[in-house]
């Protein structure tokens, strides 16, 4: 599960940067695992992960950005995110999102079986002056392709948080988890990540 659910930081507003703008920013993440049917390595039905994650972002259009984010776990995701309401102005703002991300080091990882998964998140934040708070709800579907097998998840998210701006820094923080699957199975197994993180961006206007 590790492997195919390991979440990214999207921690941010549903603005967009602007036509030919862009950002670097750098996230650090703390995770807890719950899944008794996994057989986790410490031998319990949790475990705590940490990494850190580095992502770059650039401003397609006046409402469409593209980004890509990579943490040390080697997972790299590729992120579109388009602005359908509000403006850098509006209290209120709502933008779509299409991620696929994959781990083309999956060799050094926990697991082996090499996967890819597609994302929907759904971007809506509030503003009130160089402070915002954001919801964010996201659909995630992964493919892993086993030995003799391919392994079809399914994995609901929620993350909320805010930040401020000083300047051309944003510094930000949120929280929420993912749930898998096998929460909707017979058996009752829930399978819970919850992810807390806090980080840093600077925009290059």
């Amino acid at each position: 599960m590790m492997t195919s659910c390991f979440p990214f930081a999207q921690y941010e507003s549903a603005r967009t940067l602007g036509k030919g703008k862009g950002s670097i920013g750098v996230t650090g993440l703390g995770y807890l695992l719950y899944d008794p049917s996994s057989n986790l390595p410490n031998g319990k039905d949790y475990k705590p992960y940490g990494t850190a994650e580095l992502a770059g972002g650039y401003g397609l259009t006046e409402r469409s950005d593209i980004r890509l984010m990579m943490n040390t776990y080697g997972f790299t995701y590729l992120d579109f995110k388009h602005m359908l309401v509000g403006d850098k102005e509006s209290t209120f703002a709502l933008a779509s999102g299409l991620g696929v991300d994959a781990n083309p080091f999956l060799i050094l990882a926990q697991n082996p079986d090499p996967y890819f998964k597609i994302n929907l998140p759904l971007f809506m934040s509030w503003h009130k002056s160089d402070k915002y708070f954001f919801v964010l709800p996201k659909l995630s579907y992964s493919l892993i392709f086993k030995s003799s097998h391919i392994s079809k998840n399914t994995f609901v998210g929620m993350s909320f948080g805010g930040g401020f701006f000083l300047n051309n820094i944003e510094i930000y923080a949120g929280t929420g988890p993912t749930l898998h699957t096998s929460t909707f199975r017979a058996d009752n197994q829930l399978s819970l990540l919850w992810q807390t993180g806090i980080g840093a961006r600077y925009y290059i206007r």
